[in-house]
């Protein structure tokens, strides 16, 4: 390969939509454990999706389709009640996980077990997970979770925005408040709106 066409090469690979490999291991694993003959089917319809994934080192970064389309299968295998229920696991974990809990940890220090506050820190949550997928922000005042300069696979995929809105639920669990969301889509933006009610999935007893 010439380096003109090297260097090309590693220009679109630098702004390729990815996910970090960790927690799209982690979210595999937890769909696996939570109805073990939906994820055999998803393992059937999405092998070499699940072998990029399985076969990538923690540290690595997974092209976001890849993810996108594993995540619309399983809520296609799961349903949608049973998907955010699910969702909402996989960051519970995520939460207590060597990818995010350093940023809990001192979250939590600095607001206490305020939501709000913690969720205030999404733009730093998300460049950990997530390079070249646009950006996060907390409204504060709206208390809605905002997402913007998104791909179009993402801005389309109903799937991979719950798995966001798992991310909001977990905030709000963690801190011993129980909420759902809502979501709200305009040309170029996702709000994910807190709702004061007990989600359709209700949290496991203490």
């Amino acid at each position: 390969m010439s380096s003109r066409l090297a260097a090309a090469a590693a220009v679109r690979v630098a702004d390729a939509p990815v996910i970090r490999a960790r927690q799209a291991k982690t979210c595999l694993g937890v769909l696996r454990e939570h109805n073990a003959a939906a994820g055999a089917r998803l393992s059937a319809r999405c092998a070499k999706d699940e072998q990029d994934i399985e076969r990538a080192a923690v540290t690595d970064w997974i092209d976001l389709p890849v993810f996108i389309r594993l995540m619309e299968a399983a809520r296609e295998e799961l349903g949608e009640q049973d998907f955010r229920r699910a969702s909402l696991l996989v960051m519970r974990r995520s939460l207590h996980g060597p990818l995010i809990n350093s940023l809990w940890e001192a979250g939590s220090h600095l607001f206490g077990m305020d939501p709000a506050s913690l969720l205030s820190w999404a733009p730093r949550a998300w460049a950990t997970v997530y390079k070249n997928v646009g950006e996060a922000r907390w409204d504060r005042e709206a208390r809605a979770l905002v997402l913007s300069r998104l791909p179009e696979a993402a801005m389309r995929s109903t799937a991979w925005i719950e798995t966001v809105g798992g991310a909001v639920e977990a905030v709000y669990e963690r801190c011993r408040t129980h909420v759902s969301y809502r979501i709200d889509l305009t040309r170029d933006t996702v709000r994910l709106q807190v709702l004061d009610r007990a989600p359709a999935h209700p949290p496991d007893p203490a």
